[in-house]
């Protein structure tokens, strides 16, 4: 089983039979997270448990005296973007659409942190997934949940942006445009409990817009490393063209790095696969 280290800390890439793997070379520590938390806010009592794991990020549950949060620690497959794009969508949504989502309460979008990964701290949004209730539901109760879903779906499309990317405050596009420690709304610890907009801690004021792509075809195994264009992206032409370049590069790749002499029948279709792709790209 080979794997590809690329410039990221604490993440290998492991090649499979058909594909490659994200894989965690470091596990982030529960005492260290705790001890972050704590040192937002020296006076609570935080405890912290491993809750689940995805493909890209770690979840734990973060108790901070008598209230849960959620913690997301992720792997550095693509360093700064995926967590500002992530916490800028999160930001974007609750201002401009009525659809519920967690609300960011703090977080590092650099891995030079105790942690050592970056991270984002988010309320605990209650109920259990609709997967688990979807067999006993009345035909009412989906018939009125499919409603809900058109309807946001609905606020959304009358709020569209320009470009093909990912979402960004205007002034974190630029990856040198700061990286503020991380630190506690107003070092409150209780956040969650508030429910009205007007309630809300006061959003940050900067306008958001469509930047840089963070998506696995741009970020997976060594594409991340390679010099194309990353958005955004003007047109679906444009963007096309920057995945088939990585594409292109991956058949180049393939066929730069065949054994010398007699290839097994595993290299030959490689050879044939990269050479047929090339063609049609």
């Amino acid at each position: 089983m080979k794997s590809l280290e690329v410039q990221q800390p604490g993440l290998a890439w492991v090649q499979r039979l058909f594909n490659l793997e994200p894989r965690w070379t470091a596990e982030p520590d529960l005492q260290v997270i705790e001890q972050t938390i704590q040192s937002l806010l020296p006076s609570s009592t935080v405890q912290v448990t491993f809750l689940a794991q995805g493909a890209l990020n770690k979840i734990y549950d973060v108790k901070i005296d008598n209230e849960v949060f959620v913690m997301r620690v992720s792997l550095p497959v693509d360093p700064y973007y995926k967590t500002m794009s992530e916490v800028s969508t999160v930001n974007w949504i609750s201002r401009t659409a009525n659809i519920p989502v967690p609300r960011i309460v703090t977080y590092q979008s650099s891995r030079e942190n105790p942690i050592g990964f970056e991270w984002i701290i988010m309320t605990k949004m209650p109920g259990r997934p609709l997967k688990e209730l979807w067999r006993s539901l009345s035909f009412s109760a989906k018939t009125s949940l499919v409603g809900e879903f058109a309807a946001y779906s609905s606020c959304l499309f009358r709020n569209q942006l320009q470009g093909i990317g990912n979402l960004y405050t205007s002034p974190s596009i630029l990856k040198d445009s700061g990286l503020p420690e991380a630190t506690w709304p107003a070092g409150n610890p209780s956040y969650s409990k508030k429910s009205s907009r007007s309630e809300k801690e006061p959003m940050p004021a900067a306008l958001s817009d469509v930047g840089r792509i963070v998506s696995m075809h741009f970020f997976w195994g060594s594409h991340i490393l390679q010099d194309v264009h990353r958005g955004p992206f003007m047109s679906s032409s444009d963007w096309i063209t920057s995945r088939l370049s990585l594409s292109e590069k991956d058949c180049q790749s393939t066929l730069d790095n065949l054994p010398s002499g007699d290839l097994d029948s595993d290299d030959e279709a490689d050879a044939d696969d990269a050479t047929r792709t090339l063609e049609i790209i």
